[in-house]
């Protein structure tokens, strides 16, 4: 009997790899991926807006009326703060100064004098 040792053929990378049938599954996994963590992204994003910050508000209100009380109103100083307060803004305006650089002509014609004396 007698043996004898063959080579073997070698695989070459061209069919390892399939020929490049299945490289665009390798992006499709990668496209996945984003998707999924976006998908969670978004979920995370609306939970927080929607639950966490309603909770929030919720205990900003109940924490303000635990603490809300009424204060007299002191009167004497609610009328200083109206005099002082009209008298800043109820100040006599200004009247117009004619400006020297851009004078308004008032010019009454024979025309409009005529039509002002027939109506």
């Amino acid at each position: 009997m007698k043996f004898t040792l063959t080579k073997k053929n070698k695989k070459t990378d061209r069919q390892i790899t399939g020929d490049g049938e299945f490289t665009h599954m390798f992006f499709f996994g990668i496209i996945m991926i984003v998707f999924i963590i976006f998908g969670i992204l978004t979920t995370g994003w609306f939970v927080y807006t929607n639950i966490y910050q309603t909770i929030d508000k919720a205990q900003a209100i109940s924490t303000f009326e635990s603490g809300f009380s009424f204060r007299p109103i002191n009167f004497k100083l609610f009328n200083e703060t109206m005099s002082a307060w009209e008298e800043k803004y109820n100040q006599p305006t200004i009247p117009k100064i004619r400006d020297p650089f851009n004078p308004i002509l008032e010019k009454i014609t024979e025309e409009t004098t005529e039509e002002l004396n027939e109506g």
